[in-house]
């Protein structure tokens, strides 16, 4: 029900924001002649919404890169598709620990990949890495805070921090793992 409803209104208007601050190439153009309407990061082919964030090929380089550690990290194939990683929909199929985590993980990747917006370059995985591991500090914090139970936090984050301390241990050897 409502419960449901408040969640999917609060995300539409959160890309609506988003929508509406991130001007693209093609709506400045249209605003004034003196700029172009290429895609900042390809600089080949129109700068629409959707080319800048999924079809750009160093957008889908990104997105290919953020889909196969995504992959690693969750143990399983996950489909390659803007639906998910754009918007966060399609997680019914997974159980609610597999899910948050997700959400964390493409939520750092659309905020790495924003932070950069009218840049050529784009985040790497080493970024988003550092990013998703700040973002687990900050949600252990937050459990705290809440009083929620620790458990809760192992459950949602234990397989990120399986693959970090596998595949990123000796790259973030100043990093504190203890806690995450």
């Amino acid at each position: 029900g409502g419960s449901a409803h408040r969640k999917l209104c609060k995300k539409e208007k959160c890309y609506k924001m988003i929508y509406r601050c991130y001007m693209i190439p093609k709506k400045i153009a249209n605003l004034s002649n003196a700029y172009s309407n290429k895609c900042w990061k390809c600089n080949n082919h129109e700068g629409s919404f959707y080319h800048m964030w999924w079809t750009c090929e160093k957008a889908k380089m990104f997105w290919s890169d953020i889909h196969i550690e995504m992959s690693k990290i969750l143990k399983c194939n996950i489909k390659k598709d803007p639906e998910l990683f754009l918007l966060g929909l399609n997680l019914q199929q997974f159980n609610f620990h597999a899910r948050t985590l997700i959400w964390y993980l493409i939520s750092a990747a659309r905020l790495l990949y924003a932070q950069l917006w009218k840049d050529s370059k784009i985040p790497t995985v080493e970024d988003w890495i550092i990013k998703l591991v700040n973002v687990a500090e900050l949600d252990k914090i937050t459990k705290k805070l809440q009083d929620k139970d620790e458990w809760v936090f192992s459950m949602t984050w234990l397989k990120l921090k399986e693959y970090v301390q596998k595949e990123w241990s000796s790259k973030l050897y100043l990093w504190n793992l203890e806690g995450f």
